[in-house]
C-alpha cells in the first residue's frame, strides 16, 4: 500500500510538472468544425460567445445574438450620396448637423 502511495505521488508530480513547464508564446483555441450561427444557443442566466462558420456571435442574458466585427469594417456600397431640401452645420465645418428633406443614394 505503501508502495501505491509513492508510485502515486512519483506519477502526479510528473504530470503537474508536464503542465506547468508547457510554455505558449500565444495562447489559442481552435474550434473545429463549425456550424451556422443559427445552431447558437441564448443562455437567460448569462452570456454566451458562439463560434459560427461566418464569425463569432455574442448574446448578453440571453438576448439575441450580435455578430462580433474584427478588423476594420468595410464601407457600405451605398448610399454614396446625401441629399437635403435644408441642412445647416452649427459650426463652420464641425459642430451639430441639422437637416431635413433628405435622400440617401
Amino acid at each position: 500500500m505503501k508502495t501505491l502511495k509513492i508510485l502515486l505521488i512519483i506519477m502526479f508530480t510528473v504530470v503537474a510538472a508536464q503542465f506547468v513547464a508547457q510554455t505558449v508564446n500565444n495562447g489559442q483555441l481552435t474550434l473545429k468544425p463549425t456550424g451556422a450561427s443559427t445552431g447558437c444557443v441564448a443562455d437567460s442566466t448569462g452570456d454566451v460567445l458562439c463560434a459560427a462558420a461566418d464569425g463569432f456571435y455574442i448574446s448578453v442574458a440571453g438576448g439575441s445574438f450580435q455578430k462580433i466585427v474584427a478588423g476594420t469594417i468595410p464601407p457600405p456600397p451605398s448610399p454614396t450620396t446625401i441629399s437635403c431640401t435644408t441642412a445647416s452645420l452649427a459650426t463652420g465645418s464641425t459642430g451639430t448637423f441639422s437637416a431635413s428633406g433628405c435622400t440617401l443614394k
